[in-house]
């Protein structure tokens, strides 16, 4: 009985492995596919007009792979900021020459949301979602850039196959430029994150102070999402920001009340809006705080979690289950 108990466990260990090196995978900007279609309204000079749009569209796909091979691109674009902006920078002085260089290539970015080529134009959504999730400041530049308007245009032109798509790409650029009560707790979290980045782990006081400033900002975010689920993706994408401070921290001490009620929040999710979901992300974060508590979390936490990943497995896209 011990041996077959054992070999599920393996089983579904080996599973949640599998999905996890594959929401990891599919992280990446890089393999977001193409989803959106050019509109084809009729009137005079439709057939010259299409000729034109045709050739236009693979000229500026052509030209997308050329110009992406040598360094340039949404994608290219993206990596280039957070290469220099990474999680836990501060925001540069505004007016400085740092951060003009950075809304020249924020702005840059913005291009590629108004491309003819709809790869292009997601790549550049998913690293807007990206960059607001990193840091605020990207937040409050790309608002000043009017990239709301930008992303809110786009969406209206494309020809959605689904209308109750939650999770199109440029939905959720949207939602993330224009949710500012979400983004004001996600920049307080990334806050609280920072500050732990500087503090060694022995100091016992600290860490309690930390939990202290960084459980009700996730609380707060939980019982938000619990009335706007269609913003759960942002709510995730901040914890996975966040996820080493509860691995480092937070995972640390006894927080069992915490714990019980994010879990509790991810189970809610998964039950009620699976639709909402990021997969990857949700995964990601899901699973790793699986790991953890295998080994700090009682057992009451522990059967609570398993519960979400068991619900996880039995509403996920199948496309995610299917091995690479």
């Amino acid at each position: 009985m011990a041996d077959s108990n054992n070999q599920r466990a393996r089983t579904f260990n080996e599973q949640l492995d599998n999905i996890y090196a594959q929401a990891e995978a599919m992280l990446s900007a890089s393999s977001i596919s193409s989803m959106a279609t050019a509109s084809d309204n009729p009137g005079a000079g439709r057939t010259l007009g299409k000729l034109i749009s045709f050739l236009g569209r693979h000229l500026e796909t052509a030209s997308s792979r050329l110009m992406e091979k040598r360094g340039y691109g949404p994608l290219a674009v993206k990596e280039g900021i957070m290469a220099e902006h990474y999680l836990n920078a501060a925001a540069p002085a505004v007016g400085s020459a740092e951060d003009k260089r950075r809304r020249k290539k924020v702005a840059r970015l913005l291009t590629y949301a108004k491309s003819h080529v709809p790869a292009n134009r997601e790549l550049a959504y998913e690293a807007i979602v990206e960059l607001v999730t990193a840091n605020y400041y990207f937040h409050q530049v790309l608002s000043e850039l009017d990239a709301a308007k930008i992303v809110g245009l786009a969406l209206l032109r494309e020809q959605q196959d689904d209308s109750d798509d939650l999770l199109s790409p440029s939905r959720k650029a949207l939602i993330c430029l224009v949710d500012t009560k979400i983004n004001s707790l996600g920049s307080r979290a990334l806050d609280v994150f920072r500050d732990a980045e500087d503090i060694p782990a022995s100091l016992t006081e600290a860490h309690d102070v930390l939990c202290r400033r960084y459980f009700p900002i996730i609380l707060e975010l939980i019982d938000y999402v619990r009335e706007y689920p269609d913003a759960s993706f942002l709510a995730m994408r901040y914890i996975h920001s966040t996820r080493s401070f509860f691995i480092n921290w937070a995972c640390a001490g006894c927080h069992e009340p915490f714990f019980v009620a994010l879990f509790g929040f991810f189970l809610d999710l998964v039950e009620r809006m699976p639709s909402a979901i990021e997969w990857p992300v949700f995964m990601v974060v899901v699973i790793l705080f699986h790991r953890v508590s295998m080994a700090k979390k009682s057992e009451g936490t522990k059967i609570l979690l398993r519960e979400v990943l068991t619900r996880s497995l039995e509403h996920m896209p199948s496309y995610f289950l299917k091995a690479e």
